[in-house]
């Protein structure tokens, strides 16, 4: 856990505990008939990206997975703005085209990216779907 503290122009002292996003399981049935368990980060039934060290400055593949209504994802683009709670840093992290089906793990779609991560630290995910905010993931960059 991480506190952050923030000044206002009265110099109130603002504090906020911020914690990585949870993780959570869904089960699957893979290509030989097994019952398996994926690991998502995320907010369970709404939004997960797979889990995965995400190593500071190397461009890596993250799947963005989605259990909304369609009407709530399809035919949007996707926008994800980090910031670093570290420096301050903030950057578009991913821009991508219109979502489609791709219903992947009992999601409604998916898409993978690549993002890079540029301090370590915790991030702040700031995710849009067409330019409207839908939700906000906290994950950490490392180094190896």
């Amino acid at each position: 856990m991480w506190l952050v503290s923030s000044c206002s122009n009265s110099d109130v002292t603002e504090q906020h505990l911020l914690e990585l996003s949870p993780t959570f399981e869904v089960d699957y049935i893979d290509n030989k008939g097994l019952d398996r368990k994926f690991t998502f980060q995320g907010i369970e039934h709404k939004i997960g990206i797979t889990v995965a060290p995400l190593i500071v400055g190397v461009s890596q593949k993250v799947i963005w997975h989605f259990w909304d209504e369609e009407e709530a994802l399809i035919g949007k683009p996707l926008k994800v703005i980090g910031t670093s709670m570290e420096t301050g840093e903030n950057i578009v992290l991913l821009e991508s085209k219109p979502l489609t089906v791709a219903p992947n793990l009992g999601a409604t779609t998916s898409l993978p990216s690549g993002i890079k991560l540029t301090s370590t630290g915790l991030w702040k995910l700031d995710i849009y779907l067409e330019e409207k905010y839908y939700e906000t993931l906290i994950v950490e960059g490392t180094i190896i």
